[in-house]
């Protein structure tokens, strides 16, 4: 529930998220979901005008991941109530960003790709 909560934090802020119980835990639920679908949404309609997203599939997606992993955390996380409000390029502990680089690739911009090919 500590990471819904977290996730839950982008819109009504951590103190009142970590206090929300199970309803901010069902709103970081659901908002991570909908970004998720908002960042392959993205991944579909740029793969319209750009067919190279759609035959180099694997090498496109796992980058896309790496895209969406830097852009969630130098911009969507920085600027939502869960931040600091300001935006710096301050790059995070390492295996935290290992962690977060290869779940973007492999969770995020990889399957992403392949719906995009298939499409």
């Amino acid at each position: 529930m500590g990471i819904l909560h977290s996730i839950a934090a982008g819109f009504v802020g951590r103190d009142a998220a970590r206090a929300g119980g199970v309803p901010t835990a069902i709103l970081g639920l659901f908002s991570h979901y909908l970004v998720a679908c908002s960042i392959v949404t993205t991944y579909v309609l740029i793969s319209r005008t750009a067919p190279v997203l759609r035959k180099r599939w694997v090498v496109s997606g796992i980058l896309f991941g790496v895209i969406a992993y830097f852009v969630m955390t130098w911009l969507v996380v920085p600027v939502s109530n869960a931040g600091n409000q300001q935006i710096t390029f301050a790059l995070p502990a390492t295996p935290v960003m290992i962690n977060g680089i290869l779940i973007h690739m492999f969770g995020v911009g990889l399957p992403a790709a392949y719906f995009a090919s298939r499409f």
